[in-house]
């Protein structure tokens, strides 16, 4: 684990022990989508300009993928970020 300095526009940084565990650029709107597994055992994901400043950020206790999927839903970001943190998300049919 490293201390993360997140840059925040007209405000104070934040900064927190963690480690990025699965990173997405979006090219169209030219953001960058970062999950971080932190000291405490949570997930920190942040949403940040080209510049790299903060634009948005959400903590998700216990690293809870119930409410990581319920968050982030089905999209192609979505699911690459579950490939990268290892999270099978397929729904098995038993027929």
């Amino acid at each position: 684990m490293e201390k993360i300095i997140l840059s925040v526009k007209d405000g104070p940084d934040i900064s927190f022990n963690g480690k990025e565990v699965a990173h997405e650029h979006n090219p169209d709107t030219d953001v960058a989508y970062r999950i971080y597994e932190t000291e405490k055992g949570s997930w920190l994901l942040t949403i940040t300009s080209n510049e790299g400043k903060l634009l948005k950020h959400q903590s998700i206790q216990n690293k809870s993928v119930a409410k990581l999927v319920e968050l982030l839903g089905y999209s192609d970001l979505a699911k690459s970020f579950y490939s990268q943190l290892g999270i099978d998300t397929v729904q098995n049919l038993d027929i």
